[in-house]
């Protein structure tokens, strides 16, 4: 998403919030990295959650709170997007 905002020169404000086991697996930090430096409404967190923890619904609210008009989307593997709904 964050490549294709940039790649259409969009200035809409947009962060992830990149979680993976390890820091060795946030595959894309050198990628989010040059984009983030090029753009400055992109922003990214890397959340190694072996370490810190997944993300929960008490952490959005508080890291992200909401305000009109924010669009949040979440993805992931199959088994942590079944332990989200349940959530």
């Amino acid at each position: 998403m964050m490549r294709t905002l940039a790649n259409r020169g969009d200035k809409r404000k947009f962060h992830l919030d990149y979680c993976a086991p390890y820091p060795e697996d946030l595959v894309f930090q050198p990628e989010l990295e040059q984009l983030g430096e090029t753009n400055a409404n992109l922003t990214f967190t890397l959340r190694p959650t072996r370490k810190g923890g997944r993300l929960s619904a008490e952490l959005v609210q508080t890291q992200y709170p909401y305000t009109e008009g924010t669009v949040a989307f979440i993805c992931g593997p199959q088994a942590y997007m079944d332990y989200r709904s349940r959530r």
